[in-house]
C-alpha cells in the first residue's frame, strides 16, 4: 500500500470516534493530528510533514502511534 500527498485520498471522518490531538507513530518517527475542522467533524489534519512524501506500508507493517502535546503536532 503506498500513500502520497499527491494523490487524491478519500477524508476519513473520526467524529464519532473519541481520537483528537497529536499522535507519534514510533517506528517511523512521524505525526498525526486530529482536530474539528468543518461542520464540527474530527479528520486527520497533518500527517508527517511537508518534507515528507508519502510512506510505504507492507503487508504485515504495524504503526504503533502514542498521544503528544498538540505542540509536537505544530512543529
Amino acid at each position: 500500500m503506498h500513500f502520497h500527498a499527491a494523490k487524491h485520498i478519500p477524508a476519513l471522518d473520526l467524529t464519532l470516534t473519541n481520537l483528537d490531538g497529536c499522535y507519534r507513530e514510533l517506528r517511523n518517527n512521524f505525526t498525526v493530528a486530529i482536530e474539528r475542522r468543518d461542520r464540527k467533524k474530527k479528520f486527520i489534519t497533518r500527517w508527517g510533514s511537508w518534507n515528507r512524501g508519502g510512506m510505504e506500508v507492507q503487508k504485515r507493517d504495524a504503526l504503533y502511534f502514542i498521544r503528544e502535546p498538540f505542540n509536537q503536532c505544530q512543529m
